[in-house]
């Protein structure tokens, strides 16, 4: 298991942190690695200290950094693409990770289909955003990849929320989304969710829980 330490508190939990750590070390020397949605970049950091250990392989982040729902508030204050630079810089990682701005669905034009090992959606959380990006993104993704991403609490939403950002402690755009391409997920503690195109569980994949 590749180890990973959390140096940025931002959204992901150490949890999280460590879900999303460990299923990338499941995946068999990955070529191309994508995130949407990289913001500030906590997770792109746990991303790129992963991908390091991989031979020839490329990890894009790519986010329009304008942010939805409470993170326009966030905008108004604040450059999230120089503070995600930033961070990159100070944990000696800006040199692995090529970062694309611009929208999270347009931009899988720039890939081929079946070129992507691992692919990580924490960018809009609106069924109609997010619901894009993964048919978007769908046809790049290997038919052995893997698509994960962020903020899945359980398998309940509520329809009149899912094009908000978040209501109620949930983001019920993502739960649904997700669940209408798949139909049948994978999910870590805390908030991982995970799929592939065969639906079925990658390796026998078991995520422990972290020993704090």
């Amino acid at each position: 298991m590749i180890q990973c330490e959390l140096t940025i508190d931002y959204q992901l939990s150490k949890q999280d942190a460590y879900s999303l750590a460990y299923l990338v070390g499941c995946i068999k020397e990955p070529k191309i690695i994508i995130e949407l949605g990289s913001w500030f970049g906590q997770s792109t950091v746990i991303l790129a200290m992963c991908m390091v250990a991989f031979k020839n392989c490329k990890f894009y982040a790519i986010d329009n950094f304008m942010g939805t729902g409470s993170d326009l508030a966030v905008r108004l204050n604040e450059n999230p693409k120089k503070i995600l630079e930033e961070n990159l810089k100070n944990t000696h990682l800006i040199d692995f990770v090529n970062i694309i701005e611009g929208d999270s669905a347009d931009t899988s034009d720039k890939f081929e289909d079946n070129s992507i090992d691992f692919i990580f959606i924490d960018a809009d959380h609106r069924y109609s955003g997010i619901r894009k990006d993964l048919l978007k993104w769908y046809p790049k993704v290997k038919e052995d990849g893997i698509f994960c991403g962020h903020d899945f609490v359980d398998f309940e939403y509520d329809e009149r929320y899912i094009e908000e950002d978040y209501f109620e402690e949930r983001h019920h755009g993502v739960i649904k989304a997700t669940q209408e391409i798949f139909g049948r997920l994978n999910w870590l503690p805390d908030k991982i969710w995970w799929a592939n195109k065969k639906n079925r569980l990658l390796y026998n994949f078991r995520c422990p829980k972290m020993s704090i």
